[in-house]
């Protein structure tokens, strides 16, 4: 199987050929459990061409689980021999999985926090550190593009490259991402500068993917809710062991047991006073979430 660049066809002199080889069982216990491949694994050169080869088996390829950037390289595969179709259908089995729920929103949230911290970072008088999580919350963001557009984000090196190709894209986006990234000087105000570039592109982010930017936990959870109880074992296989001890939910949730079960209610009252204002204990910033995810 051929990979990377070559396979996505844009390879340049720079370029490797990635090759994985998929070994029979026998094979593999001879060629890589006793080292005796005859293939080097991993970089080597072949003349002047640089070759990445991995060894692996059908059966250990389908067991184990594949990270997302597998699945974007593997995407993009193109199959050299395969007699008995095998991999073709290892890779329709791995390359049809989906993001988990809320991933998204969670990750505009991991967002926004970083480029929160890199602000905190000035009174803390480490310049230094607010600048890099400032480009921690532009390499959020690039996922965020990618996966809104129904897109893989691809391996770290082609991520702001690739970008650029993406079906939508805000106005000005070279010059807006340009002012994110360039660190012009390592002071106060230069951090605040590249903070509002951050700022234009993830409230575009928000207003332009609405349903991505809304699709949380605690939207579906109240959504689930307004339609009457649900018990709650179902509540927590849905939505996760510990949600009903956090905010938002919490706050607007009730447990009672109701013929001889235990069931989650949603809390109309405890809702409508978080909508006339602030909730005991509860930040101001995930209130704001929960009058976000309770919006009709």
């Amino acid at each position: 199987m051929l990979t990377g660049g070559v396979a996505r066809g844009y390879a340049d002199e720079h370029s490797e050929i990635d090759l994985t080889v998929f070994l029979s069982p026998a094979t593999y216990r001879s060629w890589v459990r006793l080292f005796r491949s005859p293939l080097v694994e991993g970089d080597n050169l072949v003349g002047d061409t640089w070759v990445d080869t991995h060894l692996t088996t059908i059966a250990i390829e389908r067991e184990r689980t594949w990270e997302s950037l597998d699945v974007w390289d593997a995407s993009f595969a193109k199959i050299l021999l395969d007699r008995k179709v095998r991999l073709r259908k290892l890779l329709e089995e791995k390359c049809e999985t989906s993001p988990p729920p809320w991933r998204l929103h969670e990750e505009a949230i991991i967002a926004e926090w970083f480029m929160e911290l890199g602000v905190e970072w000035i009174d803390r008088t480490d310049i230094v550190a607010a600048h890099h999580l400032l480009n921690r919350a532009l390499d959020r963001f690039l996922f965020l593009l990618f996966e809104a557009q129904g897109e893989r984000l691809p391996f770290d090196k082609w991520q702001m490259n690739l970008s650029r190709s993406l079906r939508v894209l805000p106005a000005r986006y070279e010059t807006r991402i340009r002012e994110w990234l360039s660190v012009r000087s390592f002071t106060a105000r230069d951090v605040r500068r590249r903070t509002r570039a951050a700022e234009i592109l993830l409230r575009w982010w928000k207003e332009t993917f609405r349903d991505a930017w809304r699709g949380s936990k605690a939207r579906d959870a109240i959504r689930s809710l307004r339609r009457g109880p649900i018990a709650l074992d179902k509540f927590r296989e849905t939505f996760g062991e510990r949600a009903l001890l956090k905010f938002p939910l919490r706050a607007v949730t009730v447990i009672k047991r109701e013929q001889g079960r235990w069931t989650v209610r949603l809390d109309d009252d405890a809702l409508q006073r978080a909508y006339r204002g602030p909730v005991p204990g509860m930040p101001k910033y995930l209130r704001e979430r929960l009058l976000l995810a309770a919006e009709l």
